[in-house]
């Protein structure tokens, strides 16, 4: 074609058009103005640029390269002042004319500015541009706080996005709740209580009417006459469009530039597109719409004429950090023909919101939960039947949701740009895409806002060359989720109570396990109960409950984890309410200790009390256990999932198995030196072997560390593998990915640039396990920590713990990974009374010996399925028929697992002993592999096999000779306790000094 295409307008609708426009075969000579200097970018982004998560370079969709390659004059800079119908030019501000045949009008819109006095001061933003972007960056940097008018979409992620500039920020709101256009009043406070959990405050049912200050804001006057502090004012209360030029050029226009659904307006020749236009009746604010028309103006400019534009349903998703939101359609009814479908969970803060009119969807909300929401999406469409919707939102059997590869070809994956399944699968396929990058250049999927990121990525690992073209098919264990969440089996649980353990259907088994209710092979009819005990902190009545429940209802005993929580054994299905009523009275739960769950998230069991430690992480565990108890956004994992946050500088928790350890470190910031954690991702011990944590080269300060731990578990959850259980752990997709990937994708939802890692502040030389005493950081206080055989305890030593807890202390006890206890707030005048005319501490010593201090076993045969091999009562004969036997003057660790699960974390220990069944002479019998050499903390090494297929009833006499002659790293010390006073005591042959102070005693091989 010979001719000549003007463009008013380089933003996203502006580009848009043009990029359909150059890919016909056939199109005009292209010119495009723009009033900024600089070529096309995602206004999206803004707010991603403003957060820190992304450069402004990186903003940038369509460089001066993109317009070259395809012939497209960009006149960038350069504003047009009015448009000449009758010659057929636009004439420029300079007074330059360009003469066109066909014009296309991308004037977008301007920002809407209340009437608000003092809007000239300086510190007063608005957020339309790049521009005005860099300048909020510029002015953030030198002031502290500031205040949003406005809590749409915008103003929202504005928020956000200052408050990670540092600065202290209020949204006021006029409406009565957040979001009203887009979210009905009970989604908004959700919302509002979300936001303000960021550190924004939030204000409703008010406004600005003044911006105080001199020649710069100072503070603004509410309508409620109350003056709120402010040195930047930012104004988001929407937008107008931007018609002038239109009007003047005698266009028909009424909000908007008046089109038809062709995008033509009123002058033979003219079409606008984007946010500047009006069609039947409607102005349209967000990029899905704008990307239809673009492609229905390009069709009209190009010749070809067949498509037309109707309208769009509007859809929109929140882009703040940790927030999942999406709002389509009409979100309130309006009539008695509409109904509403409304499943709302005020503890997890997710609500999902269907509205129907004569049994079509017509409008959806989806807050903190989406599942359901791409049908939903579909259905809204189509105009489809909603008989299926309250079985969705239910989550009933057959409203499962399709995975991406069964979705069918025609829906939308990119509602910015309007990219369906069919055509990523053809980029896929056709055009050879192996990556999103690469589906993103062909289809612009993905360089809109990123929600559709994921299915992206599903389509991608589906139809790639070297997958097959349909996903292998999920196993048992999803397909159990899917029908009915784990969450939802409570009500069941209590029918089962009712009715009986053998009415329990095979999938409900696994369910119960989400609120830690474990029917076991070797016990049926019986079921444990794992109680969740965030970083091993106890109270004096919490043991007392345990001592209850057991004496009652178990078999007169509970057991201690490496996890730090406890275990009950042997109830029945009918005490399971009784014991979750008892468990509550003391602030105890068992949710989600088992299956696809985090578990108990663990931390140094002294914390906030060893001199030594960094930072006090318990309110950092706490804060994290709050945030995904009860909350479905973290209850579908595709596996188990483990957390380690610790301050301790003497490796006492066996960081490197996690899925997330966050570790001591220090950085220097802004000249000041400021603690935190190293973040290192996807350790475990089993599901194929020992596997450590790959370092991220990530610091997180501790404000950040429970957004950053939340970031990554929904990174498992989203893209974690789930095909086959063994190899659904973090670790595979480490692997996968790579950590520098993943580290960009922690960047992206946190949405800010993330500091990179610190100095490593624990100690290479030092391993402590806290047992014997200690002085405290607080003065005249102590810690007593006692070695619990083999993790039990029976119910008469939880009664006496409980009480030399409160006698001895302040009524706390901490549970440590190793298995044992420990006594805190111990006075020194208390001190000599505990330690000696106690006769538990004989039971459950601070003084064991070396073979007792480090003896760790998993539950064995007696109690777990999966082990092959007992193992706590073997594990006790055999340490102390070595007590008796040996004079061992080295600290060694002995740790037992009965299966590959490794739950007595064998590979971290100085002898590892690993169950399994064998054949010796004929006969399968007891057996262990023999591992040596494991060590934990920051240079961790796994135990190497030394020895295979050892007959248990053989055992002993092989560990006879190892636990003397085992070495330990020469270069790591055990930190020890002992007592105050009495004779001294030699420790691998060092003398103790006595005297009336505690001492530390180091010991376990020659040092430096």
């Amino acid at each position: 074609m010979s001719e000549r295409l003007v463009v008013v307008g380089n933003g996203m609708a502006g580009v848009a058009a043009v990029a359909e426009v150059v890919s016909k075969t056939s199109h005009p000579r292209i010119t495009v103005f723009g009033d900024e200097p600089r070529p096309g970018y995602n206004r999206i982004a803004l707010s991603d640029v403003l957060a820190s998560a992304k450069d402004a370079a990186d903003a940038i969709t369509n460089p001066r390269e993109w317009y070259d390659r395809h012939g497209v004059e960009l006149r960038a800079g350069v504003r047009v002042a009015r448009v000449d119908l009758d010659r057929r030019r636009v004439v420029t501000t300079a007074g330059a004319e360009q003469p066109f045949d066909r014009l296309l009008l991308a004037t977008g819109s301007l920002p809407f500015l209340p009437p608000i006095e003092g809007l000239s001061k300086a510190g007063v933003f608005t957020f339309r541009t790049l521009d005005d972007t860099e300048a909020m960056i510029r002015w953030s940097g030198r002031h502290s706080s500031a205040v949003v008018v406005g809590g749409g979409l915008l103003g929202l992620e504005a928020a956000r996005g200052l408050t990670n500039r540092g600065m202290v920020v209020t949204v006021v709101h006029l409406a009565s709740h957040l979001m009203e256009q887009q979210l009905d009043p009970g989604a908004g406070a959700m919302l509002q209580r979300r936001i303000e959990r960021m550190g924004i405050v939030v204000r409703t049912g008010c406004t600005v009417t003044e911006a105080l200050g001199g020649k710069c804001v100072e503070a603004v006057r509410l309508t409620t006459g109350e003056e709120l502090s402010a040195d930047l004012l930012l104004i988001t209360a929407g937008i107008r469009p931007n018609v002038e030029l239109a009007r003047a050029a005698g266009l028909a226009v009424n909000r908007g530039v008046l089109v038809d659904d062709a995008m033509a307006a009123s002058a033979e020749g003219v079409y606008a597109v984007g946010e500047c236009v009006e069609h039947r009746g409607r102005t349209y604010g967000l990029v899905a719409p704008l990307m239809e028309q673009a492609k229905v103006a390009a069709d009209a400019i190009a010749g070809e004429g067949g498509l037309r534009y109707e309208g769009s349903l509007p859809s929109t998703t929140l882009k703040v950090a940790g927030i999942q939101l999406t709002s389509m359609g009409r979100v309130a009814t309006e009539g008695d023909a509409d109904r509403a479908f409304v499943v709302s969970d005020s503890g997890a803060e997710t609500y999902r919101k269907v509205v129907a009119r004569e049994n079509r969807v017509v409008g959806a909300i989806f807050l903190g939960d989406d599942s359901g929401a791409r049908v939903v999406a579909d259905l809204l469409a189509s105009g489809g039947d909603a008989s299926g919707v309250r079985d969705l939102l239910l989550g009933s059997p057959s409203a499962a949701p399709p995975s991406a590869a069964d979705l069918p070809e025609s829906t939308t994956i990119c509602n910015c740009h309007g990219v369906t399944k069919g055509e990523i699968v053809a980029a896929i396929r056709e055009k050879r895409c192996a990556s999103r990058g690469q589906v993103a250049e062909c289809t612009r999927a993905t360089t809109g806002c990123g929600s559709c990121v994921g299915l992206v990525d599903d389509l991608v690992a589906a139809f790639a060359v070297g997958s097959t073209a349909t996903p292998k098919p999920p196993n048992r264990i999803e397909v159990l989720k899917k029908t009915k969440p784990g969450l939802d089996v409570l009500p069941d649980l209590y029918r089962y109570a009712r009715e009986g353990w053998d009415t329990i259907t095979e999938d409900d088994v696994q369910r119960l396990k989400w609120y830690g209710v474990f029917l076991r092979t070797p016990t049926p009819g019986h079921f444990m109960l794992r109680v969740r005990v965030t970083n091993g902190i106890a109270t004096a009545a919490q043991f007392r409950a345990f001592a209850e429940i057991s004496r009652e209802f178990g078999r007169g005993f509970a057991e201690l984890t490496t996890r730090q929580q406890v275990q009950l054994r042997w109830m029945t299905i009918d005490q399971i309410p009784e014991i979750f009523e008892r468990l509550k009275a003391v602030g105890l739960n068992t949710m989600q200790t088992g299956m696809d769950n985090i578990r108990n998230v663990m931390g140094c069991s002294v914390t906030g009390l060893a001199s030594t430690e960094v930072l006090d992480t318990a309110p950092i565990t706490r804060a994290l256990t709050d945030r995904f108890i009860g909350n479905r956004e973290f209850t579908d994992l595709p596996r188990k999932f483990n957390v380690v946050i610790t301050g301790c500088r003497e490796n006492c928790t066996h960081s490197e198995s996690q899925d997330i350890a966050m570790t001591p470190a220090s950085k220097s910031i802004d000249g000041d030196v400021v603690y935190g954690f190293n973040v290192a991702v996807g350790g475990k011990q089993g599901s194929g072997g020992f596997r450590g944590a790959t370092a991220l080269d990530l610091f997180a300060r501790p404000e950040e560390a429970v957004e950053i731990a939340s970031a990554v578990i929904l990174i498992f959850r989203d893209h974690g593998p789930r095909e086959s259980r063994n190899r659904a752990r973090l670790a595979f997709l480490l692997d996968e990915w790579g950590g520098k990937r993943f580290r960009a994708e922690v960047e992206r939802r946190v949405g800010r640039p993330l500091q990179r890692a610190g100095t490593d502040e624990r100690n290479p030389r030092k391993k402590s396990i806290h047992i014997g005493v200690f002085r405290q950081r607080q003065p005249g206080l102590n810690y007593v920590g006692l070695a619990v055989p083999i993790g039990r305890l029976a119910t008469d030593q939880l009664f006496d713990l409980a009480r030399l807890a409160d006698e001895y202390g302040t009524g706390e006890l901490r549970i440590t990974p190793e298995q044992n206890i420990v006594l805190v707030n111990v006075p020194d005048r208390k001190l000599g009374a505990l330690l000696e005319d106690e006769p538990l501490l004989k039971d459950v010593p601070y003084n064991p010996s070396e073979i007792m201090r480090g003896l760790v076993a998993c539950p064995g045969t007696d109690y777990c399925g999966l082990a092959v091999i007992e193992t706590k009562g073997r594990a006790l004969a055999i340490a102390r028929s070595l007590e008796r036997k040996l004079v061992v003057t080295k600290p060694v660790s002995i740790h037992w697992s009965g299966c590959p699960s490794g739950c007595g974390n064998h590979l971290m220990a100085d002898i590892g002993l690993l169950g399994k069944r064998a054949k010796v002479n004929g006969q399968v019998v007891d057996a262990v592999d023999i591992f040596v050499g494991g060590r934990s903390g920051n240079r961790p090494e796994a135990g190497v096999k030394i020895m295979e297929d050892v007959p248990c009833d053989r055992l002993e006499s092989v560990l006879e000779g190892l636990a003397i002659h085992v070495v330990r790293e020469k270069t790591v010390d055990i930190v020890r306790g002992e007592g105050i006073g009495g004779p001294a005591v030699a420790v691998a042959n060092r003398p103790v000094v006595t005297g009336d102070a505690v001492k530390t005693v180091e010991a376990g091989g020659d040092t430096p």
